[in-house]
């Protein structure tokens, strides 16, 4: 039987207290390559989401950045990261992307490819 993935919660520090990031790290994995290959991709992906977001403009007045764990069981780690951001102008957006992993190898997959 696999356990569950251990995850700590880290925030990315910013000046405005109406910019929250706060975003998964993956611990004590068997494998530090799965580990990092893990962490890497959720790191990549959320920075592409914010850039698309506009956390770096300075027009940008409210962000919230956090994660749903859709599953940790098995072997298999599933996490939606969420962006709501709030730029200068008529309303917000919140984009979602999720990923999954397999915790052995740290490799990724769709889900429609786990299940038929």
């Amino acid at each position: 039987m696999e356990f569950p993935v251990p995850i700590k919660t880290k925030k990315i520090p910013h000046a405005s207290p109406n910019v929250n990031i706060f975003f998964p790290v993956v611990l004590n994995l068997e494998s530090p390559n799965a580990q990092s290959r893990i962490n890497h991709t959720i790191v990549t992906l959320l920075n592409k989401i914010l850039i698309e977001q506009s956390f770096y403009d300075p027009s940008l007045v409210e962000m919230q950045a956090y994660y749903e764990i859709k599953n940790n069981q098995r072997g298999i780690l599933s996490i939606n990261l969420l962006v709501y951001s709030f730029p200068a102008g008529p309303h917000g957006t919140t984009p979602t992307k999720s990923l999954t992993f397999y915790t052995a190898t740290g490799n990724s997959s769709h889900l429609s490819k786990m299940f038929k």
